[in-house]
């Protein structure tokens, strides 16, 4: 009976011990189980220890392979490289790219910053110097919109018309008044290619007086500085033009001296009185002298 007590204990105490043993190793499954869980749902872009391992997203190892973790966005391609569902400069990744810091490119026929306004129609391109229209020298409009007209902006100052007028020796009408070289009245007096002097109003001459030969018809003589000035006056004889007093020329039949005039002129001469003559200066004909 002793023998037969002393059995039992050993089976039972046998038993508890393996029961105990068993329920070690499935809690130790168990938790391995549950860490393998955890390590598969890190999630790798939410910012989260979604495994509780105490790292975070790409630090995790779990994400090793993530292509988050993987790839950096390149910035104008059209594809999310870092698989961030963020694209090009969308992605904070290129908020530091030059073309991602750029608005509308005023003249590359886009909308780059995808306000449905290109170009010069984007308020961001009204005062680029691609949208200001050039200066039209001749309109009376400050087109450029930098506060000067025309000739006195500086967009015009080599236009023909704003560089001092007539240009008198390169036969073309450069104020665009009609008139071209010395046929132009600023040219007319210019002495280094038309002529020296003035002989109706006088100007021109250092010394000296300024006459002008038309007695020889069809011969059209450049006004010229003389000294000693002539004595003869008006409607008086003389022989040449050097004879008559400044502002008169020797003309007429007979030769008498007369106020000189430019034949294109209509007020230089006397009421009821014409210039005539064959070149650019006359002299007053008829009427009171």
């Amino acid at each position: 009976m002793k023998n037969k007590t002393v059995i039992l204990t050993f089976l039972l105490l046998s038993f508890f011990v393996i029961v105990a043993c068993d329920d070690d190793s499935d809690s130790d499954n168990n938790a391995n189980n549950i860490n393998n869980v955890n390590n598969d749902n890190e999630n790798c872009t939410n910012g989260q220890d979604d495994d509780g391992d105490g790292q975070v997203d790409c630090d995790d190892s779990a994400c090793s392979d993530d292509p988050a973790c993987t790839s950096s966005e390149i910035c104008n391609d059209g594809s999310d490289n870092d698989g961030d569902t963020q694209v090009d400069c969308d992605d904070s990744d290129c908020f530091g790219e030059a073309h991602c810091q750029t608005g509308e490119i005023c003249d590359d026929e886009i909308d780059n910053d995808e306000d449905s306004y290109v170009d010069c129609d984007d308020p961001e391109c009204y005062e680029s110097e691609a949208c200001i229209p050039p200066e039209d020298c001749t309109n009376g409009v400050d087109d450029d919109y930098d506060g000067d007209l025309d000739c006195l902006d500086s967009d015009c100052y080599m236009e023909p018309g704003c560089m001092g007028g007539e240009i008198c020796d390169n036969e073309e009408d450069d104020d665009e008044d009609g008139m071209i070289d010395c046929a132009d009245p600023e040219c007319m007096y210019n002495a280094e290619f038309c002529f020296t002097c003035n002989p109706v109003d006088g100007s021109g001459c250092d010394s000296g007086s300024c006459y002008v030969d038309i007695s020889e018809a069809g011969v059209n003589y450049d006004p010229t500085c003389h000294t000693p000035e002539g004595t003869t006056g008006l409607g008086q004889s003389c022989t040449d033009t050097f004879d008559c007093l400044p502002g008169l020329t020797c003309f007429g039949t007979p030769l008498s001296c007369l106020h000189v005039c430019e034949t294109e002129a209509l007020d230089d001469c006397p009421e009821g009185s014409a210039c005539i003559g064959s070149g650019d200066f006359g002299g007053c004909i008829g009427g009171k002298k």
